[in-house]
């Protein structure tokens, strides 16, 4: 596991048409461009999960505002990767004071993660709150091992996992 190691790497895997699905993408080079550009500026990060032999198989990308995040898109080249990397960076967000992830479409996925849908209006208020504030700019890194975060209890920071 990675943070903002290979984010190219991470937003094109994305933009990669998914198996049985209709071949195109919201990911198009024009996204891509102004994704990398925010990243560059420190606001854009990715996660990303490598297997034994040093190959990209999992991962994902998204925008940090204040002290919250907007979860993008995910890929997974081997099964659960992106649910572990997922894992990894909610830990760290919930660890740097985070709070709230925006996973936006409310799937099976992020439902068995322990997400819930909020009201636009809780949603609003959390960006006024804790939106606009500098939180964490610049390249991320991880801080804990494996171990840490599979101990980790995520209704100890509930607030956190939210698709609006």
């Amino acid at each position: 596991m990675t943070f903002d190691r290979a984010f190219a790497d991470v937003i094109r895997a994305c933009a990669k048409p998914r198996t049985g699905k209709v071949p195109l993408t919201w990911i198009t080079p024009r996204i891509m461009a102004a994704y990398t550009e925010a990243f560059e500026a420190g606001h854009a990060h990715s996660f990303e999960v490598w297997n034994a032999d040093g190959d990209l198989v999992g991962g994902g990308y998204g925008l940090a505002f204040g002290r919250m995040f907007a979860t993008e898109s995910q890929f997974s080249f081997e099964p659960n990767t992106s649910k572990i990397g997922f894992t990894v960076f909610n830990w760290h967000l919930a660890r740097w004071g985070f709070v709230l992830n925006d996973g936006k479409h409310f799937t099976p996925t992020i439902d068995g993660m322990g997400f819930r849908a909020i009201p636009r209006e809780a949603f609003t208020a959390l960006c006024q709150n804790h939106g606009r504030m500098p939180h964490r700019i610049g390249r991320w890194s991880i801080v804990a091992d494996l171990a840490t975060v599979s101990a980790w209890k995520p209704e100890e920071t509930p607030a956190l996992r939210a698709a609006a």
